[in-house]
C-alpha cells in the first residue's frame, strides 16, 4: 500500500512540474492588447485563489481513485463580466494545483484593468 502512495504523489509531482498553463498565442494576443498579458503563472494563480475560495475538504472514499477536482472558475469584475476564464485542475487532497490553462482572456479595457488590479497581470503595456 505504501507503494501505491508514494506512486500516486510521484504522479502528481511529474504532473505538477509539466501541465501548468499551456496559453495558445490566440488566447493572450486579445489581453496583450488590453495591456494584461496572461501566463502560465497568472492562470496557476488564479486557480490557487479559486480553489482556496471554493475550498471543500470532501471525504475521499478508502480505495478512491478519484483525487482531483476539475472545473472552470472565471474571474468576474464587479459588473459581472467575465474577465478571464481559466480551466483548472486541483488535487483535493494536497490542496495544490495540477493544472492550468487560460480558456479565455480579457476582451475588453475594463476586463484587463480588473485583472491587472487583482494582480493576475504578468506585464503591462
Amino acid at each position: 500500500m505504501k507503494l501505491r502512495h508514494a506512486a500516486a504523489l510521484a504522479g502528481v509531482i511529474i504532473l505538477s512540474a509539466g501541465c501548468g498553463s499551456q496559453n495558445s498565442p490566440d488566447k493572450t494576443a486579445a489581453a496583450d492588447d488590453f495591456g494584461c498579458k496572461l501566463s502560465k503563472q497568472n492562470a496557476q494563480q488564479i486557480c490557487v485563489t479559486a480553489a482556496k475560495e471554493n475550498q471543500q475538504n470532501p471525504v475521499i472514499a478508502p480505495g478512491s481513485e478519484t483525487r482531483t477536482r476539475r472545473a472552470s472558475y472565471p474571474v468576474k469584475t464587479s459588473t459581472g463580466e467575465v474577465a478571464a476564464d481559466v480551466l483548472c485542475e486541483i488535487d483535493i487532497v494536497h490542496h495544490s494545483v495540477v493544472y492550468a490553462d487560460l480558456v479565455k482572456g480579457p476582451t475588453s479595457k475594463e476586463a484587463a484593468d480588473y485583472l491587472q488590479s487583482q494582480g493576475y497581470c504578468s506585464d503591462s503595456n
